[in-house]
């Protein structure tokens, strides 16, 4: 399963999402992309046999206000 973390503060690093992540349950991520500049964000993929368990998490952190922002979170679907 990958997600889209996105509105994170200007500033934000990758080590500190993944610090996110496990702080609400989140497994380490198996990859991660993250992306700086003036609208950061991060492409994460999960490698789970258990997808619905990490919706139940990852719903956990949609809209969550951190280091100054409310961020998104966007399951990411392959066909």
């Amino acid at each position: 399963m990958k997600l889209w973390i996105g509105n994170l503060a200007t500033g934000t690093t990758a080590e500190k999402v993944e610090q996110l992540l496990q702080k609400y349950g989140l497994p380490q991520p198996d990859e991660m992309l993250f992306l700086d500049g003036t609208s950061p964000g991060a492409l994460i993929e999960f490698r789970t046999d258990d997808p619905w368990n990490l919706q139940k998490l990852i719903r956990r952190i949609e809209g969550l206000y951190w280091e100054g922002s409310h961020i998104t979170v966007s399951p990411l679907h392959s066909f």
